[in-house]
């Protein structure tokens, strides 16, 4: 933030300076992908990703009491190459230290840190087709939390429900797997808090036997999607229904690591936690990595989107009207929503409200207070010029 008086019209070079170190794009991205954004996206997306950092709002900050100057950012996560980054890493952020919250065994004086056990569930091929809908995905989302529960030996309904009064964690939607993007093969990365209830950090090994876990999850799947399969194609019901009903197949995968030759734990040490938070709650879209040509024999417009997430080198290449019709047909599971990434157990809602009192710290939230007021905007111009425009101050917060 750059601190002004509230009756100070700033110009020329100074007033340069202040907006090029607040609202330059996002480094590293190709000059073609602004174009092609401004082109392919639903119109209002577009207009607000191309304007995205390019206004200055003058700001009060009651708190700090404060006249200040912020870009005023588009906040489209899914579709703005700057702001992807930066919701990316304001997630990494709240995750890890909400995890780490939970944490008695550091000192008052340091900040608590997360050790976590990191797990992944997916979907079986059957059901996938049912995901595509809010109701079923989060049906899909109890059956993980009811698994996980499971294999700390909380098997009934009464059971599970004290454990999630004293543990918990995160669940975080990968839409597709990182060598096949845009592929839907839904399945939810789990970043469980490595704590007991009284705070200390959990055993090395996770507390039970994998096949007792795939179990656990195979029956929660059978009790929480039953009701949902009369939305399959009618042609697939009679054959998911019998499928749902037998011993199928389930994975239910805790991350390893090896400590020697012999030995290996599934708990992540609070110095690994950061490298497991960033694989977990990582943006599946991000337009940064999106570059566009032209084909000048055809005139088609490609898209070659460098998958950050797969194999080394590798790229997904298709026509840009083609490749962000898929993307639009997968929006709802790939920005921050309670689909995509979410709290579960003591970490989520007034149980962790609780806890934290009960502890005697701040509850750790996911974004700032807001408050500041907006008196004004410069409106950048053609040519580096800045127009002042007065804002309405019963506007509500910026």
């Amino acid at each position: 933030m750059h601190l002004v008086h509230p009756d100070d019209i700033i110009h020329g070079e100074e007033l340069e300076r202040i907006a090029d170190a607040l609202t330059t794009h996002a480094p590293g991205v190709d000059r073609t992908t602004y174009a092609v954004l401004k082109r392919e996206l639903d119109p209002w997306d577009a207009d607000r990703v191309t304007r995205c950092r390019g206004n200055l709002q003058l700001l009060y900050d009651p708190e700090s009491r404060s006249h200040g100057l912020w870009p005023e950012r588009c906040q489209l996560d899914l579709w703005c190459p700057h702001c992807c980054i930066a919701e990316f890493e304001a997630r990494v952020t709240f995750q890890h230290n909400r995890i780490a919250s939970l944490n008695t065994t550091t000192s008052a004086f340091d900040a608590p840190q997360a050790a976590l056990y990191h797990v992944v569930v997916t979907s079986p091929p059957f059901l996938r087709p049912l995901l595509h809908h809010p109701a079923p995905l989060l049906a899909f989302q109890r059956a993980c939390v009811a698994a996980i529960a499971a294999g700390f030996g909380a098997t009934t309904d009464r059971e599970r429900a004290a454990w999630l009064r004293t543990h918990g964690g995160f669940m975080n939607l990968h839409p597709w797997g990182n060598n096949d993007p845009f592929e839907w093969s839904p399945h939810y990365d789990m970043l469980v808090a490595a704590f007991e209830a009284d705070g200390s950090i959990a055993p090395e090994r996770w507390p039970a036997r994998y096949e007792e876990s795939r179990t656990a999850f195979r029956h929660a799947l059978q009790r929480e999607m039953s009701p949902f399969l009369g939305r399959m194609p009618v042609e697939q019901i009679e054959e998911a229904h019998a499928t749902l009903q037998t011993n199928f197949r389930v994975n239910l995968k805790i991350v390893v690591r090896h400590v020697g030759t012999y030995q290996e734990r599934e708990l992540v040490l609070p110095e690994e936690a950061i490298p497991s938070v960033r694989y977990s709650c990582r943006s599946f879209f991000m337009p940064n990595h999106l570059t566009a040509s032209k084909d000048k024999r055809t005139g088609v417009v490609w898209i070659r989107y460098a998958n950050p997430l797969g194999a080394r080198g590798s790229a997904y290449e298709a026509p840009a009207h083609s490749f962000f019709q898929r993307l639009y047909k997968l929006a709802d599971f790939l920005g921050a929503n309670r689909l995509t990434h979410r709290p579960f157990g003591v970490l989520y809602g007034e149980a962790y409200t609780k806890r934290m009192r009960a502890l005697g710290r701040a509850p750790v939230v996911e974004h700032p207070p807001r408050g500041r007021k907006r008196l004004g905007t410069y409106v950048r111009r053609r040519k580096g010029e800045f127009e002042y425009r007065l804002a309405d101050t019963r506007g509500g917060p910026a």
